[in-house]
């Protein structure tokens, strides 16, 4: 049985913000065909996104001949990874066609009545799901018990028993990066905020963990790996990033779990295991003000993190309890104090327009943005991610104010939320006024200009002023706060 994984390209939903964004690896679809490839499957990825490719070359690649086409989906890109599937019934009527990922798992039997493309729909972790999937579809069987499913019997959509969490994730085996253009992919633009030089490929992402704790109102990481945090060992992980260096010759590296930093004792031991080898690989990660202290951002620091990324969303207490997001005004103030003086580069990511926001709020934002100084904001509009309460709230209330889902990324073309204290129509204009004062001040601009330190990274600063002009020259919409 030859099976297919697509990465559908995704230019059009991301638009000309993309070139400074980087290009990542789609390590959750490798760990899948490293998975059913340990069982015996034949595998293939095409990373359409990184390559180039359009729907005519994809359609193409599928004339290969597959058994099985699948592909993950987040919101925005539902559309794209839509029609990675119809093509593949046009091609092979016979194949069978799967749809995994985040928007999926938060509404299964609504994506499968929407779209008859889809045959089946893996909810939740992948691996062993999709697995037990093409092992029933090998010799014959019926699907419809096997946990993590959603499918179709006769005119209806079911759904088979919940799957458990996989609870050795040291068990699954490391992502088929060999299926991957590993040489394609570059380090995004929040990686180049280091006053220290460091290389910008070659580039990956990588997961040490599953799940997150906390219960943040706009998150809906939950519908995939659950609320129950699940841990690589920090052996498993060092010996990940050898292989990656000693196989791609990575030198950068940005770990993408929800929280990196909450595991004390293992985070320590990857740490000190990364000061030890004194390889010339960087790294960055994001972190909650309140998991950080100075020992671990002494150790962030040795083990060469270059870069730690806060999620800061507000520096308005009231806003920051609406999203019950269990931090403070003086925790920010106090994770940002402690990284200066440890001498490691500190970014903040900041929503704009969460319900219950205000001009006033915003203001306050910006206020203490200015007193903590990161070496960069990404400034986002509120997205009511579906499978979060956010969006449940959005709905109930008629916040909603757009209902084309391939808009619903971070900087959208037209925001997807709107409050009776901020309508739509004004969440563009404090993005721009966001980005104008913390962006185009002098002391940011001769920030910039003493990080160029070689072409590459010249070029890639210069993406993002580019994309960062695109917002800004936009139809403003709204007046800045005070």
């Amino acid at each position: 049985m030859r099976v297919a994984l697509v990465n559908p390209p995704m230019g059009t939903v991301y638009s000309s913000v993309s070139a400074s964004l980087g290009k990542s690896p789609p390590v959750g679809l490798a760990s899948l065909a490293a998975y059913v490839r340990a069982k015996g499957f034949e595998v293939r990825v095409l990373d359409a996104a990184v390559m180039g490719a359009g729907f005519d070359d994809i359609e193409h690649f599928l004339r290969a001949g597959f058994d099985v086409v699948g592909v993950g989906a987040m919101t925005p890109s539902l559309d794209c990874s839509a029609k990675v599937l119809r093509l593949a019934k046009q091609v092979n009527g016979g194949c069978v066609t799967v749809m995994g990922g985040p928007h999926l798992s938060a509404v299964p039997e609504e994506t499968l009545r929407a779209l008859p493309e889809v045959d089946f729909g893996v909810v939740g972790e992948g691996e062993v799901t999709f697995h037990e999937l093409l092992d029933c579809l090998r010799n014959g069987g019926d699907a419809s018990g096997i946990p993590g499913l959603v499918f179709r019997d006769g005119g209806q959509v079911r759904r088979g028993p919940r799957r458990a969490l996989i609870a050795d994730l040291d068990s699954l085996p490391l992502p088929a990066y060999d299926l991957l253009p590993m040489d394609r992919y570059s380090m995004k633009i929040h990686h180049v905020w280091s006053s220290e030089k460091v290389a910008l490929r070659p580039y990956t992402d990588l997961f040490t963990s599953r799940g997150c704790p906390y219960r943040c109102t706009f998150c809906a990481s939950h519908v995939v790996w659950g609320r129950t945090v699940r841990f690589r060992s920090a052996e498993h992980v060092l010996r990940e990033i050898d292989f990656l260096v000693a196989r791609y010759g990575v030198k950068a590296i940005e770990i993408c779990d929800d929280l990196f930093t909450i595991n004390k004792p293992r985070l320590h031991a990857i740490l000190a295991g990364l000061a030890q080898r004194k390889s010339p690989v960087s790294f960055t990660c994001m972190s909650r003000v309140d998991t950080v202290d100075r020992e671990t951002l002494e150790m962030l620091k040795a083990a060469r993190f270059r870069l730690i990324r806060f999620g800061v969303e507000s520096c308005s207490q009231p806003i920051l309890d609406a999203m019950r997001k269990g931090t403070t005004v003086a925790d920010v103030r106090r994770a940002f104090h402690l990284a200066k003086e440890v001498g490691l580069a500190a970014s903040a990511c900041v929503m704009i327009g969460y319900p219950g926001e205000t001009r006033e709020t915003f203001a306050a934002t910006l206020r203490v943005l200015r007193e903590i100084d990161p070496v960069a904001v990404d400034f986002f509009i509120t997205i009511p991610i579906i499978g979060s309460e956010l969006y449940e709230l959005a709905r109930q209330n008629g916040y909603l104010a757009n209902e084309d889902w391939s808009n619903w990324t971070l900087i959208p073309r037209s925001p997807a939320l709107g409050t009776p204290q901020l309508p739509a129509a004004e969440l563009k204009g404090l993005l721009k006024t966001a980005y104008l004062r913390f962006y185009f001040r002098p002391r940011f601009i001769l920030r910039c200009l003493r990080r160029i330190y070689s072409w590459e990274n010249l070029v890639l600063l210069a993406k993002g002023f580019k994309a960062l002009l695109s917002v800004m020259l936009s139809r403003r919409q709204g007046s800045p706060p005070a």
